[in-house]
């Protein structure tokens, strides 16, 4: 298909082929093979940069970010993301659907990365910002990624109280979207144990002992 599109003159579509691109790396991506990824996501911004093409060369940043992220490359990774930032600062009110999740995908991506680097002003600024856009687009899974990234920032700050409040809150929104809630239960127990709070409900170690006596 890119084939036949660069033979057609004035009716190629360079979106059409830049976007082909990012698939192409996307699947790349899926089975590893990151460098090939890559290098389909910069022949993608080669070509939405010729045509200047905004949201092309946004989708492309982002999607570098999360490639070199994945090659371990974690600050050329936040680079490339923040690049995408800025290059869609003020936008974010104004776009709507894929492309407003587009840049809250962005603000969490910085902000857990930001936690785990120990940055928990840029952390929470970013992830709140995230959260925000994921409220205004109806997204309940981006709700509940975001508000349970702010519960471990809080937590790692030793606000316990946020901590277990945003938690509980992330916690109804992944159950309503029957998603799992391991990382929360996780995340409950480090926070009780911070309270000083040891014991476990015994209703909760029966079901635990259940569960295993279940799988002998």
């Amino acid at each position: 298909m890119l084939d036949a599109s660069r033979k057609l003159g004035i009716y190629r579509n360079p979106a059409m082929e830049s976007d082909v691109h990012r698939k192409m790396a996307n699947c790349y991506e899926m089975m590893g093979d990151y460098e090939t990824a890559l290098s389909h996501v910069r022949l993608a911004m080669e070509i939405d940069s010729l045509n200047n093409n905004l949201i092309g060369r946004i989708a492309d940043y982002r999607q570098e970010g999360k490639i070199l992220i994945y090659m371990g490359l974690s600050l050329n990774g936040i680079g490339s993301l923040e690049k995408a930032l800025s290059l869609s600062e003020g936008m974010d009110q104004s776009l709507k659907g894929i492309n407003k999740l587009s840049i809250a995908d962005n603000y969490l991506v910085l902000g857990q990365l930001y936690s785990v680097m120990g940055r928990s002003e840029k952390a929470l600024d970013y992830t709140g910002k995230a959260l925000v856009l994921f409220i205004q687009a109806n997204d309940g899974r981006g709700e509940m990624e975001s508000n349970l990234t702010l519960a471990n920032i809080n937590s790692d700050l030793g606000d316990i109280i946020d901590a277990k409040r945003l938690t509980d809150l992330s916690m109804k929104k992944a159950a309503g979207l029957n998603l799992g809630t391991s990382r929360h239960n996780q995340l409950l127990a480090s926070v009780a144990l911070r309270a000083g709070n040891m014991k476990v409900p015994c209703v909760t170690r029966k079901k635990l002992w259940l569960r295993l006596k279940s799988t002998e």
